[in-house]
């Protein structure tokens, strides 16, 4: 009902061609940054997107309520980016880990489902990464496989070939929302300001904080505090037993 008014009082104010309404929240910050960045630079960075499968384009991800392919675009839109058909033409290629239909939990991993297992072409894509990495391309990789944690497979594989350190981008939290906001910030700060220390430590912040975290040790010390007599929201304090095994 809120979102129905909204549209509405958009409609009504003649505003429809500047207002996005799309699905994230907690990556707004990032989202606005790299467009305030984009407006001072007078510069609106080509993102091509690269799908594990193209059948991801028309999946409802975890906790939204439209086709990923549409969310991407707002996205890129928002940021101050402009989403470009070809990747010969594109300042950042966008990976998308997304599978074909049904999005899982992080701590489901690894699935079994044919989605994950069958319908994307993982080699395919790794061997595009790879590729187009030794052609000079940024490479930025929105982890939304799962929701709420990154894909470890995906991390092993990118640690396998020593490129964990060479995307400009990787983010893969929460929904798929926070994941690509936070990939296209990271992807448009490289984008002006290049390898810098700062982009560094916050690429490896959410290689430790995604995928470590959220993708694995999260869902494990949730099931050994229960036996605790502790919980999610309860957890005994920040520097208790529950940060120890943290």
């Amino acid at each position: 009902m809120d979102q129905m008014a909204i549209r509405l009082k958009i409609q009504k104010e003649c505003l429809t061609d500047e207002i996005l309404i799309y699905s994230g929240a907690d990556e707004v910050a990032l989202t606005l940054t790299s467009r305030m960045i984009n407006n001072m630079k007078e510069s609106s960075p080509k993102v091509y997107v690269k799908y594990a499968t193209e059948a991801a384009k028309n999946m409802i991800p975890l906790y939204e309520g439209v086709r990923l392919s549409t969310t991407i675009s707002y996205h890129i839109l928002s940021a101050g980016c402009v989403q470009v058909e070809t990747d010969d033409k594109a300042d950042v290629i966008l990976v998308i880990t997304a599978p074909d239909d049904r999005m899982e939990e992080a701590w489901t991993q690894p699935s079994i489902s044919p989605n994950y297992n069958a319908e994307r072409n993982m080699p395919e894509m790794f061997r595009y990464i790879l590729r187009q990495m030794e052609a000079g391309k940024r490479i930025a990789i929105a982890d939304n496989a799962y929701a709420n944690g990154g894909e470890l497979d995906l991390i092993r594989i990118l640690d396998k070939h020593q490129i964990l350190m060479k995307v400009c981008a990787y983010a893969g939290w929460n929904t798929n929302g926070n994941t690509l906001g936070t990939t296209l910030a990271q992807a448009v700060y490289d984008y002006h300001f290049g390898d810098t220390g700062q982009r560094r430590n916050f690429l490896v912040e959410r290689f430790i904080e995604d995928a470590g975290y959220c993708g694995l040790v999260r869902s494990k010390v949730t099931d050994q505090i229960t036996k605790m007599g502790l919980g999610y929201f309860d957890a005994g304090g920040e520097d208790g037993i529950v940060a120890e095994m943290v």
